[in-house]
């Protein structure tokens, strides 16, 4: 996820333990030591990501679906500068 000191476990527990309503920041920090400010970036780092996710599945959900001769017609770009056709059965 992020950089930092701690290992992704400690923020993977951290996180659930203040999305799930377990517990607040405050004793979060006291809990396993780290610091408040450092715990709340965290969390704010995490709706970004959310919102972010949120926003790629709107506009993939607003793409045109094009049909012909009975396939979705898909154009695939693996990578920045290429793209081929995907032809799949509806």
């Amino acid at each position: 996820m992020w950089s930092s000191k701690y290992s992704e476990d400690i923020k993977e527990k951290v996180l659930e333990m203040y999305l799930h309503g377990e517990a607040n920041v405050e004793k979060i920090s006291k809990r396993y030591g780290i610091p408040a400010s450092t715990i709340k970036n965290w969390i704010s780092l995490y709706w970004e990501e959310e919102q972010a996710r949120a926003e790629r599945s709107k506009a993939a959900s607003r793409r045109k679906r094009r049909f012909v001769n009975g396939k979705e017609l898909r154009v695939v770009r693996p990578t920045s500068g290429s793209a081929y056709i995907d032809w799949r059965r509806k």
